[in-house]
């Protein structure tokens, strides 16, 4: 995939495309990004859990989707998240990967199919 090619790039927003796929596993290859805007397209599929090696990640939003599936366990450990948006998806299952996140401040899982 050509988004190895962007190892440098910081911010990501793709916000209000009409992106009709899965997030692709590459994503995890982006190793300096600190902020991932995907909301308002129509991605589907789960999270990849490669999303877990962007241990610089401050902000992950990919609101008002069609991501279904877990929270990859990887999530936990993206100790630099502050901010996570994945409301008005499919998401499902508990939330137990986000408990470690410490920097944590703000979390929305609205309008999901989420457990305990």
């Amino acid at each position: 995939s050509h988004l190895s090619n962007l190892a440098s790039l910081e911010l990501l927003y793709l916000d209000g495309n009409q992106f009709k796929s899965e997030i692709p596993s590459e994503i995890g290859l982006m190793a300096n990004l600190r902020s991932l805007v995907l909301d308002h397209n129509n991605l589907d599929g789960s999270i990849p859990d490669e999303i877990g090696q962007l241990h610089g990640l401050r902000f992950l939003s990919a609101r008002n989707n069609s991501l279904t599936g877990e929270l990859p366990a990887s999530l936990e450990y993206m100790s630099r998240l502050e901010t996570i948006n994945l409301a008005s998806n499919k998401l499902s299952g508990n939330i137990l990967a986000l408990g470690n996140l410490s920097k944590l401040k703000h979390l929305y899982l609205y309008q999901n199919k989420f457990t305990g």
